[in-house]
């Protein structure tokens, strides 16, 4: 993930970055701040903006538009996950996909679910690709 966050934020316009995690907020700060990544990003939403993820996706889109003072349309989002739970979220807001297969599900599952992209990891990803 640090790569692809590293690439990102090196594109002539580099976009905003924001969390969308199942985690409750501070879950989420303490793990991301153990490897270095909390301070990456500049929005987020989380379990206890809403019990339900798509909702979480919306929330977090809501915020993007908020810090760019117009709203997102779903194309201009880029959902990156490792569930089919992130693919649904993703699609609920009309947002591109980036599937990774490095949580419990196949690239097979993964793909059966129709992302924009899936991957086996980060490692070496495109970002100008998907950013594009």
């Amino acid at each position: 993930m640090v790569g692809f966050i590293e690439q990102c934020e090196r594109l002539p316009q580099p976009p905003i970055i924001g969390l969308l995690t199942g985690n409750i907020r501070l879950g989420a700060e303490i793990k991301l701040r153990h490897v270095g990544l909390w301070e990456r990003f500049e929005t987020g939403a989380f379990a206890d903006d809403h019990e339900e993820r798509d909702q979480i996706a919306a929330i977090a889109r809501d915020r993007g538009s908020a810090l760019l003072k117009r709203p997102l349309a779903g194309k201009e989002v880029l959902v990156i996950g490792d569930t089919l739970h992130d693919i649904r979220c993703g699609r609920a807001i009309g947002a591109r996909v980036l599937a990774v297969a490095t949580g419990g599900s196949t690239i097979e599952e993964l793909t059966s679910h129709k992302p924009d992209w899936v991957v086996k990891d980060l490692r070496g990803s495109m970002a100008v690709d998907v950013m594009a």
